[in-house]
């Protein structure tokens, strides 16, 4: 039984960043495509390694199982939130580098 309540609360974690992550790779790849791909790189980067190993070692030491399982979910969200702030000045770049005044 405590096999079955661990696992919910995986899914819960996953669960909870699961809808904004497709926000994150959708600005990844618009970056990319634009052809600024350094700031894409740096967001896969901050995602899966400066943001998600130092919280997996601080979040199992305060709250163990359920803080390794959260870990993902927090890194996911403040990279999403940073990738809407590093598209918008992309676009806006972009946007002035074709002459486009919208």
């Amino acid at each position: 039984m405590i096999y079955l309540s661990r696992l919910f609360n995986v899914y819960v974690f996953i669960k909870q960043s699961g809808p904004f992550i497709g926000i994150l790779f959708v600005n990844m790849n618009c970056m990319q495509s634009v052809g600024h791909a350094f700031p894409a790189t740096v967001l896969s980067v901050l995602r899966q390694g400066v943001l998600l190993i130092p919280l997996l070692f601080l979040l199992s030491a305060a709250l163990g199982l359920n803080g390794v399982i959260s870990g993902q979910s927090i890194s996911d969200c403040v990279t999403v939130v940073l990738s809407v702030i590093l598209w918008h000045k992309v676009k806006s770049s972009v946007m002035t580098e074709s002459g486009d005044t919208r």
